[in-house]
């Protein structure tokens, strides 16, 4: 048993990771219960050896000089007994010394089996406090090792989220530069034939200049004039009106082109904030915002862009049909 003891005591130095669990703790606790009973033992098997040593001493005969001494005597008599009968008592005094010897010596070495015996059961009772703490230890950054792998699942997920919506955001800004793209070439065949209809409108109004000098020259024709007259100054309005309506839908072009640069720095923010869960939420949701804010101002310039079409569709039409109807 004490080989045994030490045995997993060497186990334990070595670094087993199975008697380091709380299966060992009871493994050891049922060792040193069974060292107690075995040290009992030893003890009963002491006092038992003991007693008998006790009662060898007390029963035996005498073994000193003056006994053998006496023998020799009664020896010398004429009713001693014979000289076997004396060997014979002598090698059994022998004997009986020699089986005093051993005893001692046996007593002695139990002796310091229980001592060693005793020091293995402390050493073992301070290994096992020593498991218990290691088990306390180990159970703490087990449970720390469960939340941080919860945490790191939650932050995975968020980041999968994250990338998620990055993509989103990329795909809507490809669609938005591919609707400014589309939408600078409207704008520029608007231009074309804005400025085509203007050249049309400022023959027409050299035209109309040049009747109303000959209609200067005719009196009956005064009141013609002055209506054209009127009438040219409204169309120099409508063209300024006009122009300012261009001019207007340049400026929004060149707003549009610098809130298409603030997205883009945006996203690009949002690249290098995307290391930071927490803030990239919010910055995604504003910049959703300014998108949707941006597509509303789209929207609306479209809808102006429309409006002047018609307007200078309706207005030229007009100039046409008074022209026609007037030459």
């Amino acid at each position: 048993m004490l080989r045994m003891a030490l045995e997993q005591q060497r186990q334990i130095d070595d670094g087993n990771p199975e008697k380091t669990s709380d299966n060992w703790a009871d493994e050891v606790v049922q060792l040193k219960l069974e060292h107690k009973h075995e040290i009992d033992a030893f003890l009963q098997t002491i006092r038992e050896l003991e007693g008998a040593n006790l009662r060898l001493k007390a029963g035996r005969p005498q073994t000193s000089d003056n006994s053998v001494q006496a023998s020799l005597k009664e020896a010398e008599g004429p009713n001693s007994t014979t000289n076997e009968e004396l060997e014979s008592r002598k090698k059994q005094i022998n004997e009986l010394q020699t089986h005093a010897k051993n005893v001692e010596a046996e007593n002695f070495q139990l002796r310091g089996q229980l001592d060693l015996q005793c020091t293995a059961v402390i050493s073992l009772e301070s290994r096992l406090e020593e498991v218990r703490a290691d088990n306390a230890k180990l159970k703490q950054k087990v449970e720390a090792l469960e939340t941080t792998h919860a945490m790191q699942e939650n932050l995975d997920k968020r980041t999968v989220e994250l990338n998620e919506q990055a993509r989103v955001q990329e795909l809507e800004r490809a669609t938005l530069a591919e609707e400014k793209k589309q939408h600078a070439e409207t704008v520029e065949e608007d231009k074309v034939a804005h400025q085509a209809w203007m050249r049309d409108r400022d023959a027409t109004l050299s035209e109309l200049h040049g009747l109303q000098r000959e209609n200067a020259k005719i009196g009956d024709y005064s009141k013609t004039v002055t209506e054209w007259i009127s009438k040219c100054r409204n169309v120099e309005r409508e063209k300024k009106d006009a122009q300012n309506g261009y001019n207007g839908l340049q400026c929004i072009i060149a707003n549009l082109e610098k809130e298409l640069n603030d997205s883009r720095h945006a996203v690009q923010d949002l690249e290098k904030e995307l290391k930071d869960s927490r803030h990239a939420v919010q910055d995604l949701e504003r910049e959703n915002a300014d998108l949707w804010l941006w597509m509303r101002s789209l929207d609306a310039c479209c809808d102006v862009e429309i409006a002047t079409n018609k307007f200078v569709s309706a207005r030229t039409a007009a100039c046409r049909f008074f022209l026609l109807r007037y030459l």
